[in-house]
């Protein structure tokens, strides 16, 4: 009888061992779960940063283009003796 009661024991104990590693399982399952949604969440912002980034390039490119521009024409245009601007 002592020895059944022994096994019952060790039962118990197995079935308690298999609950705690079936909730692990499913906590890490979870936490896949929600790690990909934040992932699709993280490659729509990235996606919107990137049409940021080309339309803050591409007035950029225009600024700087603006600045040459100006500068060019400042360089053609030379002062006259009498404090006014001539072109060169």
């Amino acid at each position: 009888m002592k020895s059944l009661d022994t096994l019952d024991a060790v039962i118990r104990l197995k079935r308690f061992e298999v609950e705690e590693k079936r909730r692990k399982v499913a906590e890490i399952e979870a936490t896949i779960h929600d790690f990909k949604a934040r992932c699709a969440n993280l490659a729509a912002s990235v996606a919107g940063l990137k049409s940021q980034l080309a339309g803050a390039r591409r007035e950029l490119d225009e600024a700087c283009e603006e600045l040459k521009k100006t500068e060019r024409k400042r360089d053609t245009v030379r002062p006259m003796p009498d404090g006014g601007e001539a072109a060169a």
